[in-house]
């Protein structure tokens, strides 16, 4: 008899398909970036033109 596989955690994260239990809160914490990339936005939108200028170049 085929084993059946539990269903993943549903956290809305995109790797969340690939493990059955939640990311602990510290790694949460550790990981997540919106606070940096608002305070951010406007060189991480320069340094996003001046890649693809780069690889238009190449």
């Amino acid at each position: 008899m085929e084993k059946k596989k539990k269903p993943a955690a549903k956290t809305g994260k995109a790797w969340s398909g690939r493990f059955r239990t939640k990311t602990h809160r510290l790694m949460d914490a550790f990981s997540s970036s919106l606070a940096f990339d608002r305070r951010m936005y406007k060189q991480d939108i320069q340094g996003s033109i001046a890649h693809s200028k780069g690889l238009e170049q190449a």
